[in-house]
C-alpha cells in the first residue's frame, strides 16, 4: 500500500513551521518529528510553549509521522497552537505484533523526558 502514501521531507514550509527528524533507536527505526513554530523566539518571551505528542492513525498497520496528510496535520496544529509537536514514527503489523507499537510511544515519551533531545528541552517546559 506504499504506493498510496506520499511522503514529506522534513524542513520549513510556507507556514513557518520547521520540522526535523530525531532518531530514538535506528535499530528499531524508531524516530519522531519534530515540528516547531516560528513564533518560537516571541513565544519564548512569554514563556516555555506546550508540547503535543501525536500518534499517527492507521490502525497500527499503515502510515507514518513523514506521510503526508500526518505532517500537514501536525505543522498546521503548531502553527495554530502555537506550540511543539512531536509525531512519533512506530513499528508497524503484521511484522510487528502488538503490544509493541506502545512500547515504541512510551521509549519515545522516556527519551523526551529524559532529556535526551536538547531541542525540545530548550522550547519546552517538560515536567
Amino acid at each position: 500500500m506504499s504506493w498510496f502514501d506520499r511522503k514529506s521531507r522534513p524542513g520549513r514550509r510556507s507556514n513557518g513551521v520547521s520540522s526535523t527528524d530525531v532518531t530514538v533507536d535506528p535499530g528499531r527505526d524508531l524516530w519522531f518529528r519534530l515540528y516547531t513554530p516560528s513564533t518560537t523566539a516571541t513565544a519564548a518571551a512569554a514563556g516555555p510553549l506546550p508540547l503535543i505528542f501525536f500518534f499517527h492513525g492507521g490502525g497500527f498497520a499503515f502510515m507514518a509521522p513523514d506521510s503526508t496528510p500526518y505532517d500537514d496535520l501536525c505543522r498546521r496544529l503548531a502553527a495554530e497552537v502555537p506550540a511543539v509537536v512531536i509525531s512519533v514514527n512506530y513499528r508497524l503489523a503484521p511484522e510487528h505484533r502488538c503490544p509493541c507499537q506502545y512500547e515504541d510511544g512510551v521509549d519515545v515519551l522516556k527519551f523526551v523526558d529524559g532529556g535526551s533531545c536538547d531541542e525540545v528541552a530548550s522550547l519546552c517546559k517538560v515536567i
